[in-house]
């Protein structure tokens, strides 16, 4: 599924290099370690680290592949640098902020343990 929105963003801004898409970058930066915690994965520590790496990584190449491709010719949020330091930076940022949220996220979605209760056929409620 990331594959074909890292496809979606290249021809996206390849097709229209003068629009940046601000927010690709940070979706795929957060994807791959958000995607296995929707998927009820079991993470440890380790783990997370490397899917955000994997993330930051992606966003990176990507990002790369744009400007040497001059697909990355819009307007920048930052007050310094082109669209591809945004890029490099808001793949960062989406990477940091899903090892950061996941965890969190993680145990919320979990059931408690007082939801986890086995039921006695013999105890009347």
């Amino acid at each position: 599924m990331i594959g074909l929105f890292i496809a979606l963003w290249v021809v996206l801004a390849l097709v229209s290099p003068t629009r940046t898409l601000h927010l690709a970058p940070v979706i795929v930066g957060a994807w791959p370690l958000f995607g296995s915690v929707i998927d009820n994965k079991s993470l440890s520590r380790l783990d997370r680290i490397k899917l955000s790496g994997v993330g930051l990584m992606l966003g990176i190449a990507t990002t790369t592949v744009l400007a040497l491709a001059g697909g990355l010719e819009g307007p920048s949020l930052l007050p310094i640098g082109g669209a591809a330091l945004e890029g490099y930076l808001f793949a960062l940022l989406g990477a940091i902020a899903a090892l950061a949220i996941a965890p969190i996220w993680r145990e919320q979605s979990l059931p408690s343990s007082a939801d986890v209760r086995t039921k006695d056929p013999d105890r009347i409620a």
